[in-house]
């Protein structure tokens, strides 16, 4: 019995020793069975926990290499990467259908240089005498513009000439003695030189105001031969004074300006006293007027000639 005994004991946790066994150690031994197999499976699922968490360390790894070879080595030959492949032959199969369209294109643009240069060959003709046409029509409306200038300038110059006589009816006080002008022309003429517009008028007015400035009186006045005059003292300061202007200006002398009178000398006044304001005013003014008649002449002919020579050039252009 002993012997059984201990061999039973040897034989702990058999299923052919248990029943052998008294009751409180078939327990103990059944519960360290289930803690050993409880212990086992818990090492299992850990086991697989730590192969998954491997696993997603891997999957991680492997995203970063790929990322990094695409940002550092995009073009890479041992680098395979599908999704990039099938973009690359998309876009290869853009680029020829593009390379197709524009080849179309330019052929299309070929054929209407070609059909636009055939009529411009057909119309050249009728282009060449409309071109005629045109050419004809701007030389008639340059004619007829230089005609409405000389007009223009043909009134301008008839204002001018009546710049002597409105000067002299601008006072009261300032009359003519060889020549006295019906009541109605004067009025006419005053009427003129009371519109801003006119051109003589402005000219006579500032005449006016240049004699109140040098104080000349305007009247006919008698004096000795030998002593000068008051008069001719007075008009030759004054035109001293405007000839310092002309000079410093450059501009040539105005209608209606004092001129002449430092070539009369000091004994203007004696040498003038038993003539007319008339004989003065002409002698004075209808030289510089004719002389600004030829110019202005010679300006219109040479912008004519100008005119004439780019027509001839633009015509056999």
């Amino acid at each position: 019995a002993k012997e059984l005994n201990t061999a039973a004991l040897q034989k702990a946790g058999s299923p052919g020793t248990s029943a052998l066994l008294p009751m409180p150690q078939q327990q103990l031994l059944q519960q360290q069975q289930l803690q050993q197999q409880q212990q086992q499976q818990q090492l299992q699922q850990q086991q697989q926990q730590q192969l998954l968490q491997q696993q997603q360390l891997l999957q991680q790894q492997k995203q970063q290499i790929l990322q990094q070879q695409q940002l550092f080595y995009p073009h890479s030959p041992y680098y395979y990467n599908p999704q990039q492949q099938q973009q690359q032959q998309q876009q290869q199969h853009q680029q020829l259908l593009q390379q197709q369209q524009q080849q179309q294109q330019y052929q299309l643009q070929l054929q209407q240089q070609l059909q636009q240069q055939h009529l411009l060959q057909q119309d050249a003709s009728h282009a060449h005498y409309q071109q005629q046409q045109l050419y004809l029509q701007q030389q008639q409306q340059q004619q007829q513009q230089q005609q409405q200038q000389q007009q223009q300038q043909q009134q301008q110059q008839q204002q001018q000439r009546l710049t002597l006589l409105e000067a002299r009816i601008l006072d009261g006080r300032m009359r003519c003695s060889s020549l006295l002008l019906p009541l109605q022309q004067q009025q006419h003429w005053q009427r003129l030189l009371q519109t801003p517009q006119s051109a003589a008028g402005a000219a006579a007015r500032q005449l006016l105001q240049q004699m109140r400035a040098a104080e000349i009186p305007l009247k006919e006045t008698k004096h000795t031969a030998l002593s000068p005059s008051p008069l001719a003292a007075a008009a030759a300061a004054a035109a001293h004074h405007q000839q310092q202007q002309q000079q410093q200006q450059g501009a040539a002398i105005a209608n209606g300006s004092l001129v002449g009178f430092p070539q009369w000398g000091r004994r203007w006044g004696e040498a003038q006293q038993y003539r007319s304001w008339d004989e003065i005013f002409a002698d004075a003014f209808l030289p510089q007027l004719q002389q600004q008649q030829q110019q202005q002449q010679q300006q219109q002919q040479q912008q004519q000639q100008q005119q004439q020579q780019q027509q001839q050039s633009e015509f056999m252009v």
